[in-house]
């Protein structure tokens, strides 16, 4: 993106973590932010310390699994901050341990947020995205979506194809106005 003042940024996972990095670097750079997590009391927290830079916050409580409260999203937040511009699907959870010990529940769980949770924020503010003189989405991935690691065999399940998709999907939106950005946050020491 060109500009980022004055940009209305919509970012998953964002009470807490990178999520809540994410959210304060882009309003420090004039975006207002759209607060979106599944925890009130962590969004609540995010968006107190986005205002205390002197910019504007919304909070969203939804869960990125839900296909219906993300698709209602779009509407919540063009009425409160206006219409989204940057899209930062952050939201995640990780897993660590042996592959074996992990039920299919335990696997479900951990696709159903890192993967669908992704593609419901990309289907939900695509159509919005497309309507603006610019836009940009970032997909969060990991670097276990670029080498699987033993032990991080869930987690790695889930960022392989965020990187997959978000890749097909700027190929896709190439000819368009929206950018798309895959990030792969590694272990830091």
């Amino acid at each position: 993106m060109k500009r980022l003042s004055g940009r209305v940024a919509v970012v998953t996972g964002a009470g807490s973590g990178i999520g809540r990095a994410t959210s304060l670097a882009l309003a420090e750079r004039g975006c207002s932010i759209a607060v979106v997590d599944v925890q009130p009391d962590g969004a609540e927290e995010t968006a107190d310390l986005i205002r205390s830079l002197g910019t504007r916050a919304s909070v969203h409580v939804a869960d990125v699994r839900d296909p219906k409260r993300m698709g209602e999203l779009p509407s919540e937040v063009e009425g409160s901050l206006g219409s989204c511009r940057i899209l930062v699907n952050n939201a995640g959870v990780t897993a660590a341990g042996a592959f074996a010990d992990e039920t299919v529940e335990d696997l479900r769980w951990i696709v159903d947020i890192n993967v669908w949770g992704v593609v419901h924020g990309c289907r939900a503010f695509l159509p919005m995205l497309r309507e603006a003189d610019e836009a940009h989405i970032v997909n969060m991935s990991s670097m276990v979506g670029l080498l699987g690691l033993p032990h991080n065999v869930s987690y790695s399940l889930t960022k392989g194809p965020v990187r997959a998709f978000s890749e097909a999907l700027r190929g896709e939106l190439a000819s368009t106005k929206v950018g798309g950005t895959g990030v792969f946050p590694g272990a830091s020491y």
